[in-house]
């Protein structure tokens, strides 16, 4: 038998044999190999229960929010703009937040130095959400995004 320790360490390819060993099998046919390519292809079938949009949000002065996405598997494209001091819409290609109670969003202001008072965050229609950022007298004000971490999840 070979020890595990004494082979070297690899960046899978998708093409990759890995073993894999069926339990209600017969035994001439219980251990298989399976590609690491396939795996990953399971791994994406796998239902979480809800879909989840995650992106990263920064807001500067007067200008409208940005969004680096980092994962979106709602189907809706996101665009973001400012209402107005501290308040800020994100607006989604359809109406994803529908019903409005099985959603759950997340937002924090990113950088650990900001002053203000926690974000709030409401859907507000079956397309819409409102951000407001307020300082730390709770005023609304701007600039107090910065790579904050923004996640929405829509549970079926």
């Amino acid at each position: 038998m070979s020890k595990i320790s004494q082979y070297p360490i690899v960046q899978a390819a998708a093409d990759d044999l890995v073993i894999v060993t069926a339990p209600n099998a017969s035994p001439s046919n219980a251990t298989k190999n399976v590609t690491v390519g396939s795996i990953a292809q399971f791994a994406a079938q796998i239902q979480l229960g809800y879909d989840v949009y995650t992106a990263s949000v920064t807001q500067k002065t007067t200008d409208d929010p940005t969004a680096i996405e980092l994962n979106n598997t709602t189907g809706a494209t996101m665009s973001y703009k400012r209402n107005g001091v501290g308040e800020y819409e994100v607006t989604a290609s359809a109406t994803i937040f529908d019903p409005i109670d099985k959603i759950q969003v997340w937002l924090n202001y990113g950088n650990p130095g900001s002053n203000g008072l926690p974000p709030k965050v409401e859907v507000t229609a079956t397309d819409t959400i409102i951000i407001k950022t307020e300082d730390e007298t709770g005023a609304l004000d701007d600039d107090l995004l910065t790579g904050a971490p923004f996640e929405i999840r829509i549970y079926k």
